[in-house]
């Protein structure tokens, strides 16, 4: 934990909408990173409170109880804000298809030359406006969706995780060894995975 003094801020909360959609909260973080100063990872912001842990599982302890099913706890608690994102990835899907449209409307006005000057400005204007609209939803949209699965991880690691300690405090006492050995498996694969790596370099010098 950090001095009050040494907080880093908070990425994204109490930005503007068009700070997040043009990434510009982002800008500090790059200029820092281009000068050298990304060191500790105190230096770099900190997650937004919907990604914060404590925020996870209070939201999703609303919504878990004893029997329930998974898949229903996690709608409960995540699946509006999914079910959101589809009206956004719906509108970037529909100014997708609406860019071959516009182009063909505007092949045909310089074609034909009979449609008046501000027809072809305005295909012109909705062609470029709609492609640009449509990259900027389609990102976004692959942002969100990416910080929903998050939540959905945190809060799913997060129940099971309690789960093992009050498995620590029963007589069984089987929670240690399951927490060690699933703290210890990813360990030994990346250890495995670094020693292949080094082995093949070897080999090619």
């Amino acid at each position: 934990l950090l001095p009050e003094d040494q907080e880093p801020e908070v990425a994204e909360d109490g930005e503007s909408w068009l700070s997040r959609f043009s990434y510009a909260w982002l800008a500090p973080l790059l200029a820092r990173g281009a000068c050298g100063e990304l060191r500790q990872p105190q230096d770099i912001c900190r997650l937004p409170h919907r990604l914060q842990p404590t925020y996870l599982a209070r939201v999703f302890q609303a919504h878990w109880q004893e029997g329930a099913r998974l898949w229903r706890a996690l709608y409960g608690a995540f699946g509006r804000c999914y079910l959101a994102l589809g009206l956004l990835k719906l509108v970037g899907t529909m100014l997708g298809f609406s860019g071959p449209l516009l182009l063909s409307l505007l092949v045909g006005f310089l074609e034909e030359g009979q449609e008046p000057l501000s027809h072809g400005l305005l295909y012109a204007l909705g062609l470029a406006g709609g492609a640009v609209l449509g990259a900027v939803l389609q990102n976004q949209y692959g942002y969100e969706v990416y910080k929903v699965t998050l939540q959905a991880r945190g809060a799913v690691l997060n129940i099971l995780y309690c789960k093992a300690l009050q498995l620590e405090t029963s007589p069984a006492n089987t929670a240690k060894p399951l927490l060690h050995q699933k703290t210890q498996k990813p360990v030994r694969r990346g250890g495995a995975s670094l020693q292949s790596q080094a082995l093949g370099r070897l080999r090619q010098e």
